[in-house]
Formats: C-alpha cells, sequence, structure tokens
C-alpha cells in the first residue's frame, strides 16, 4: 500500500528536502504540497491525502490553527507536525523535528499512516502516534 503524503511548510527548501526523502521510500508518495495552513486544509479536502506533514509555523493560517480544520474533513487525513515545538505532541500529532534523519521521518509518516481512526477527535484530546 502506498502512503500518500500532503507536504505543508512555507519554507521551500524544507518542503524539496522532504520530498526528496519520500521519493526515496517506496511505499511513500507525495501527492501535493502547501505553503500556508489555509492551502494545506483546502490540498487536503480536494487530495485526501493519508498523512499531512505539517508545520506549526506558517503565515495565514498555523499548523496548529490547522489541526482542527483538518480533523473535520470528510476523510480526515492522520496530522504528523514537522516542527521544533514540543508542545505540537499535546495536540495529538506524533512530533518529528525537520532535522531529523530520513529513515525516521519515513517511519514517523508509516506510524501516523498506520494509526487507527478514532472519530469525533478534537484538539487536545485525541491520542498521540509514538513509535
Amino acid at each position: 500500500m502506498t502512503i500518500r503524503v500532503l507536504l505543508a511548510d512555507d519554507n521551500e527548501i524544507t518542503r524539496r528536502g522532504l520530498t526528496w526523502i519520500m521519493d526515496s521510500s517506496p511505499d511513500v508518495e507525495v501527492c501535493g504540497e502547501a505553503v500556508d495552513g489555509e492551502e494545506a486544509v483546502a490540498r487536503a479536502g480536494e487530495l485526501q491525502p493519508d498523512v499531512v506533514l505539517l508545520d506549526v509555523r506558517m503565515p495565514r493560517l498555523d499548523g496548529l490553527e490547522s489541526i482542527g480544520h483538518l480533523l473535520n474533513l470528510p476523510h480526515p487525513p492522520r496530522i504528523l507536525m514537522l516542527t521544533t515545538f514540543h508542545e505540537a505532541s499535546r495536540y495529538g500529532s506524533r512530533y518529528a523535528p525537520p532535522c531529523s534523519p530520513s529513515n525516521s521521518t519515513a517511519n514517523s509518516i508509516s506510524t501516523a499512516a498506520r494509526a487507527r481512526a478514532e472519530p469525533g477527535l478534537v484538539p487536545g484530546r485525541h491520542p498521540v502516534v509514538r513509535q
């Protein structure tokens, strides 16, 4: 099974690096990119990715504010926070620093994609995916 990932980060270099990492993993496909939270929510609604790799700090709508919108989509994706901010885990998202080794990032995406979906999740009350 191929895991479809949407990358949401306002830094183009970070997006390119993550795409390169994902391209080296045979079971992960980057299905789209977004430069801010508003675009991430819109693209996730269109593309229905399995996982959204979401930066915390982005313009217009930040990653933390995007979580609730993403979870309210008809086909909510798993969310993996790409951040240096440890508080992301309290919102129920796996923490992945942008400087993680490529195998760690790919493993985090696989773990998030396999996590069991639970309807009606709200920020601060849904489970954290851990390895």
